[in-house]
């Protein structure tokens, strides 16, 4: 996983209002680990990273991170398209 996956996460635990200590509580895992994913210095298994997506509550970082696509922005085209269409 590359470094700026890393940062990611970091982002997604921050958001949710956790620190790395307990955030490791939650997935069984150190501090020293979460920090070690944070950096991207370890590669968390995609179980690990579903886990994270979960306790963290991003999974629109989660499908923009995988995917490369950003959801909120995709599903507000579309309903704007929608709008257009149901406006002919």
């Amino acid at each position: 996983m590359k470094a700026d996956y890393g940062n990611l996460l970091k982002e997604m635990r921050i958001r949710a209002g956790l620190t790395q200590e307990q955030l490791g509580a939650i997935l069984h895992y150190s501090k020293s680990c979460i920090s070690k994913f944070e950096k991207g210095t370890k590669q968390p298994s995609i179980v690990t990273f579903m886990e994270w997506v979960y306790a963290t509550g991003e999974p629109d970082r989660a499908a923009v991170l995988l995917f490369g696509i950003d959801v909120i922005s995709n599903a507000h085209h579309f309903v704007n398209m929608m709008f257009t269409f149901w406006l002919i």
